[in-house]
């Protein structure tokens, strides 16, 4: 029960995505739907199906599945639960057949239950079309990155100007393909993804892994100064893992003198845990005289507060008592923040 709470909670979607505008009702008990779904037999039938799909044999695959869509003996849940189960399954398959995704994304649930946090809320147990269309974009995530494999080998020139005409999805499948890339390739793509970079954020990923790949800290600083989004603070995260305490410490300040504040708030986050609990001396006075910046103060602050030691408490309470300009005011609010962090982690 509580594997099919899990699957109910990732898949599931408001009702009204599925009543052509108006908001469907619970018809289902999950305690009695649950227990109808897990019905021995549906284990069979979800292995029969699995080896079908792994065999390459469509005919005898449609022909269970119309089989199975027709079969009054078996209860719906168990029917949808069947489905949800084989479609998780073909997620291991090294290649998933498009026409049976897009059957399966036509698969719309009728198995409705009450949502967990409103009794009058219906949500599908079984969202068999959610599963597909997590399969269709996993199956283009995979064919762009063996597409892109090959133009890295092949024209390493053009692989940017390919990245940047593609969807989200197989934009990912690029990135994944920059694994396997000879350095050469990757300094051809790194040199094109930084230049674009400034008007083209998007790139914000290639830039950043290409640049991680090949241990490039001046292409970082790019990055740091022109990448924007969730992919940067990715970047900067894998970043602050593999750099060395040294260069870690170089970038710290290179973001602080000439990084845009919100990118140079999240080089802070970051980079300062390591730096300060290592006693990096540089990047401890960098974070102190940053608490009087008017916009990277209050990262600053919340860098030490969380670093808690004793000596960056005393000196920060020094600092608080004797200083009424804005890097006392940030001193006190560090001090407030690890007292909040020390309660919650209790």
């Amino acid at each position: 029960m509580n594997r099919l709470k899990a699957i109910t909670s990732l898949f599931c979607v408001p009702a009204l995505a599925f009543a052509a505008g108006s908001i469907q009702k619970p018809n289902w008990d999950s305690t009695l739907a649950a227990g109808l779904a897990q019905a021995p037999a549906s284990y069979d039938q979800i292995d029969e199906l699995t080896r079908l799909a792994w065999d390459g044999d469509r005919d005898s695959l449609n022909a269970r599945l119309d089989a199975l869509m027709s079969n009054a003996a078996i209860s719906q849940p168990q029917r949808e639960f069947i489905l949800f189960e084989f479609a998780t399954a073909l997620a291991d398959l090294p290649e998933i057949d498009s026409d049976l995704i897009s059957r399966l994304r036509k698969v719309r649930p009728t198995v409705m239950v009450s949502h967990e946090e409103s009794a009058a809320s219906a949500v599908p147990l079984f969202n068999i079309a959610a599963a597909a269309e997590g399969l269709y974009h996993l199956d283009q995530r995979r064919k762009a990155k063996s597409e892109a494999g090959k133009l890295l080998r092949d024209a390493p020139e053009k692989w940017t100007s390919s990245f940047g005409a593609e969807s989200r999805t197989r934009r990912a499948g690029y990135v994944d393909a920059m694994d396997s890339a000879s350095d050469a390739s990757l300094r051809i793509v790194l040199e094109s993804a930084s230049e674009q970079l400034p008007t083209m954020p998007e790139l914000t990923p290639v830039a950043g892994k290409a640049a991680l790949l090949l241990g490039d800290v001046t292409a970082l600083e790019n990055l740091v100064i022109n990448g924007a989004g969730s992919d940067l603070s990715r970047i900067l995260e894998a970043a602050a893992l593999t750099l060395s305490q040294s260069h870690g410490a170089g970038l710290l300040r290179f973001a602080v003198e000439s990084a845009p504040a919100v990118n140079a708030s999240l080089v802070i986050a970051r980079f300062s845990p390591a730096l300060l609990r290592t006693g990096d001396t540089g990047s401890t006075e960098l974070l102190f005289q940053t608490l009087s910046d008017p916009e990277l103060g209050a990262s600053a602050a919340l860098a030490l507060a969380r670093a808690n030691t004793g000596a960056l408490r005393i000196r920060l309470q020094s600092l608080a008592n004797e200083n009424e300009g804005l890097a006392g005011g940030r001193a006190a609010l560090a001090l407030g923040s690890e007292r909040e962090t020390g309660r919650s982690g209790r």
